[in-house]
C-alpha cells in the first residue's frame, strides 16, 4: 500500500465531533441527516458513540480528510426514506475513513448500496452488513480513480448473501485497491467483482463462501490472492455457476498464493477458471479440494468439475502463460480430470495430485502446446496425463497422498473424525490398520472377523478402553487383521456367506492405504451396521464406502479390482494359522497368545503384564 492508506488513528482533522453531542439521535427514532449535513466538510472526523443512527442519505462528494468512525458500538440503519442507488457514498474523495460500523439492512426490502470512489487514499474498515440483500443493485462499490492513488478495504463483513442478481462488491479502479481479511458470502452475481480493473486488485486473507459465478474474479496486472479461503459447499437452487477464482476481462498477470480452495458441491466451473476472456495467471503453495458432488455445469452432477480450468482464449490478444507449483489437489470424483489446459504456454511443476473416483485423470491437455510437467505425483484411477497436446514430462510419480487444505472447517474430507486414534508416524510400511502414538511401540494384533459377531462384540467393548489405558498414553500399538478363511483351512471361509468371503476384509485393508486417518471410523462403521450389509458385491461395497464417508472410495474400489489387497488378506489368514487360531477373534502380544474370553482378570491386566 501507498500514501496513507495504512493510517487512521493518528490522522489529523481540524473539526473533531461527537455526533450525540452534535444532536443527533442514537435511539434510531429519527434520522441524523440534518447533524450529519452541518459537518459534511472537509478536514473533519465524526465519531459515533454506541447507539442506533438512522440515515435517509449521506453523499460525500469531494470530501477531502473526512472521517466517519464508529466509537463503540455504533450500528447505521435506512431510514424510512432511504435511498437505495447510493446510501452511503460519493465520488472524487481522497483521504476518506469510513470506519467501525455494523449497517442492519434486515428490513423488508432494505438493499442499499455504499460505494466510494476515491482519488487516493480510501479507507473503509471494521464494517459488517447485516441482513440479506434482496436487491439487484450491488451491495458494496469501492474506486480509485487515480492510477498512482491507492486504498484500503478491512474486516469488511457481508455473510448474510443476497438475491441472484445482487453482485456483493463491484471494483473498476485504475489505483491500486487492497481488501484484507474480509467475508463475502452467499451473494447472487460474484463475491468480489474486480475483472474490470485497470489497477491491480489484492486479496489479502478473508473468507470468500457460496457465491454464485466467483468467488473472486480479478484480470488486472499485478492482482493477487493471497493467504484465502475459498469455498464452494453449500448452494442454492438458483446457483447456476460456483467457480473458485475466476480469471477473467483482462491481461493478468494475476498471482495466487497460499490459498485454501474448497469446492465440495453445486454446480461449477473450477476451483481456479482462467476464463475464456483470461490472461496470464501464476499458481502456488495452495491447496485445492474438489469433491465429487462440485460438478460440471450440464453435466446433471454425473461429471465432476475441475480443480483448474483453463478455457480457450477469445476476445483476447495475449492468452498468456500460466504457471502452477508446489500445489496440492485432493478430492476426486467421476469422469473428467483435475485440471485442463486448453491453450499454450503452461508450466505444472512440484505438483500433487491425489484424485479418486471412477474415470478421473489427472492432467489434460487439449489442442495445447508448449507445455512442461515436472517433478508431480499424480495419483489417479486412471490416466495422469492425457489429451490430444503436446507436453514435456519429468519425474512423474503414480502413488502417495497429498497435503490437503488445511485451514478450520474447509479442510477437506481427509481430515479424521473428532475423537479419532492416534496413527503412528512411518504408516507407510504398515499394511493393516494401527492405532498407536511411534511405530516402536509394542503392539497388540487382534485378529477377527468383520462378520463375526464375536468380533464385533470385543471390538466395540475393548478397543476404546485399550486405546483410552494404553493407546494414548504411548504405551502401546494396536493393530486389527481380519481373517476371513478357516486358518486350519484356508480354502472354506470362516463364516459362510453367498460371493467372495474375502472381499470385505480387502475393503478395509484399501482403506487403510489409501485413507488411514479414516480407517477406524470405517470400521466402526461397518460392525455397527454389519446386519444389514450386502458382503457380495463390489458395487455394494463401493456404496458401502461412501455411506461411511470414505473421500476416495473410488480409489479404494479400483485398486481393489486390480488385487492390491490379495496377498495381504492372505498373509493375515498364515499368520492366524501360525498361530493355531481356531475361533475368533484372537490376541497377540509380546509372543503370547489368547482369545479374550479365556483371560483371567481382566483385558487390562493380561496386556499390563506383558509390556
Amino acid at each position: 500500500m501507498t500514501g496513507g492508506a495504512e493510517q487512521t488513528t493518528t490522522r489529523q482533522y481540524e473539526t473533531e465531533v461527537n455526533i450525540v453531542d452534535a444532536g443527533a439521535d442514537p435511539t434510531g427514532s429519527e434520522p441524523i441527516d440534518d447533524v450529519l449535513a452541518e459537518y459534511n466538510q472537509d478536514d473533519t472526523a465524526i465519531y459515533f458513540p454506541d447507539g442506533e443512527y438512522l440515515i435517509d442519505e449521506l453523499i460525500l462528494y469531494g470530501r477531502s480528510n473526512f472521517a466517519m468512525v464508529g466509537d463503540g458500538d455504533a450500528t447505521l440503519v435506512p431510514g424510512p426514506d432511504h435511498s437505495t442507488d447510493v446510501w452511503i457514498g460519493g465520488a472524487d474523495v481522497e483521504n476518506l475513513v469510513f470506519e467501525g460500523f455494523t449497517l442492519d439492512h434486515t428490513g423488508d426490502d432494505v438493499h442499499p448500496t455504499v460505494g466510494f470512489t476515491a482519488i487516493d487514499d480510501l479507507v473503509v474498515r471494521d464494517v459488517t452488513k447485516v441482513g440479506y440483500h434482496d436487491g439487484s443493485n450491488t451491495a458494496f462499490g469501492f474506486d480509485i480513480s487515480d492510477p498512482d492513488g491507492s486504498g484500503l478495504i478491512e474486516n469488511v463483513t457481508m455473510a448474510d448473501g443476497s438475491i441472484p442478481e445482487a453482485v456483493a462488491t463491484y471494483v473498476a479502479t485504475d489505483g491500486e485497491l487492497t481488501f484484507r481479511n474480509c467475508h463475502i458470502e452467499g451473494f447472487g452475481n460474484n463475491g468480489l467483482y474486480a475483472s474490470l480493473s485497470n489497477g491491480p486488485v489484492h486479496v489479502d486473507g478473508g473468507i470468500y463462501r457460496n457465491n454464485d459465478i466467483a468467488q473472486v474474479r480479478l484480470g488486472s496486472p499485478g492482482s493477487t490472492v493471497s493467504n484465502a479461503i475459498i469455498a464452494v459447499d453449500d448452494p442454492r437452487p438458483t446457483d447456476k455457476n460456483m467457480r473458485g477464482i475466476r480469471i477473467s476481462d483482462g491481461p493478468g498477470p494475476v498471482y495466487i498464493d497460499n490459498c485454501d480452495i474448497h469446492m465440495e458441491r453445486g454446480p461449477g466451473g473450477g476451483g481456479v477458471v482462467n476464463a475464456y476472456s483470461g490472461g496470464s495467471f501464476v499458481l502456488q503453495n495452495s491447496r485445492i479440494f474438489v469433491g465429487p458432488e462440485y460438478y460440471v455445469i450440464g453435466s446433471d452432477g454425473t461429471a465432476t468439475s475441475f480443480a483448474i480450468y483453463v478455457d480457450e482464449p477469445t476476445g483476447i490478444d495475449d492468452p498468456g502463460s500460466r504457471t502452477i507449483e508446489r500445489v496440492a489437489i485432493t478430492g476426486g470424483g467421476t469422469y473428467r480430470g483435475a485440471a485442463i489446459f486448453m491453450r499454450d504456454h503452461n508450466t505444472i511443476e512440484d505438483v500433487c495430485i491425489h484424485q479418486s473416483g471412477r474415470e478421473r485423470n489427472g492432467l489434460v491437455f487439449d489442442d495445447s502446446a508448449d507445455n512442461a510437467v515436472v517433478n508431480a505425483n499424480i495419483d489417479v484411477p486412471e490416466l495422469a496425463i492425457t489429451g490430444t497436446g503436446s507436453v514435456d514430462t519429468s519425474d512423474i510419480g503414480r502413488h502417495g497422498t497429498c497435503a490437503s487444505p488445511n485451514d478450520g472447517e474447509y479442510d477437506g474430507a481427509t481430515i479424521a473424525s473428532d475423537g479419532a486414534p492416534p496413527l503412528p508416524p512411518g504408516l507407510g510400511s504398515m499394511s493393516y490398520g494401527t492405532m498407536g502414538t511411534d511405530a516402536d511401540n509394542p503392539t497388540l494384533t487382534v485378529y477377527g472377523n468383520f462378520k463375526c459377531p464375536y468380533t464385533r462384540d470385543f471390538l466395540a467393548r475393548h478397543v476404546e478402553t485399550l486405546r483410552s489405558s494404553f493407546v494414548d498414553e504411548g504405551l502401546l500399538n494396536v493393530r486389527y487383521r481380519d481373517v476371513p478363511y478357516e486358518p486350519w483351512n484356508p480354502g472354506e471361509p470362516y463364516i459362510l456367506d453367498d460371493g467372495p468371503s474375502g472381499l470385505v476384509s480387502q475393503y478395509g485393508l484399501g482403506v487403510w492405504d489409501v485413507e488411514p486417518e479414516n480407517y477406524w471410523s470405517f470400521v466402526e462403521y461397518l460392525l455397527a451396521n454389519r446386519d444389514g450389509l450386502d458382503w457380495t458385491s463390489s458395487d455394494a461395497l463401493t456404496g458401502l464406502l461412501q455411506d461411511a464417508g470414505i473421500r476416495n472410495w473410488g480409489k479404494v474400489s479400483v485398486y481393489v479390482d486390480e488385487g492390491y489387497y490379495e496377498a495381504p488378506m492372505q498373509e493375515s489368514v498364515a499368520a492366524a494359522a501360525d498361530l493355531d487360531v481356531t475361533y475368533l477373534p484372537r490376541l497377540e502380544l509380546a509372543g503370547d497368545s489368547t482369545g479374550p474370553r479365556n483371560v483371567r482378570g481382566s483385558l487390562e491386566s493380561w496386556v499390563a503384564a506383558r509390556l
